[in-house]
């Protein structure tokens, strides 16, 4: 299992809407500067490791409150997602090498962050 953690609270997926609404630039541009604080935190926290195996991804939510939807917390996952790929920790998010998600949300009102375990899927081959 591979660990890492992205501190603060995250765009959530109104937010991201209306930002794509004012300027389509504004949100492609703040959808790339996240991806590189996301790999910023990926090679500070766990280094250079290349999974080429199937995986499973669980994603802990610590938000604030319980204000938000649970499925506008977690649309970051696709931020998380394309990071994960660029980064180099696995080959690609499709379904040959992630093979599904789990999302678990929690309520920290001092360290909102989302936590994720890239976890390999033991006896399932990838096929080129």
């Amino acid at each position: 299992m591979i660990k890492f953690v992205i501190p603060g609270k995250q765009i959530g997926l109104n937010e991201y809407i209306r930002m794509n609404r004012t300027n389509k630039y504004v949100g492609a541009s703040f959808k790339k500067s996240k991806e590189l604080e996301i790999i910023g935190e990926i090679n500070k926290q766990v280094g250079f490791i290349k999974i080429s195996e199937a995986t499973e991804i669980h994603y802990t939510w610590f938000e604030q409150n319980m204000k938000r939807d649970l499925d506008n917390v977690a649309f970051f996952k696709k931020f998380i997602n394309d990071a994960i790929v660029k980064s180099g920790l696995i080959i690609n998010d499709n379904q040959k090498y992630i093979k599904g998600f789990r999302d678990y949300f929690e309520i920290d009102k001092d360290n909102p962050r989302v936590e994720v375990e890239i976890r390999i899927i033991k006896n399932e081959s990838i096929s080129m």
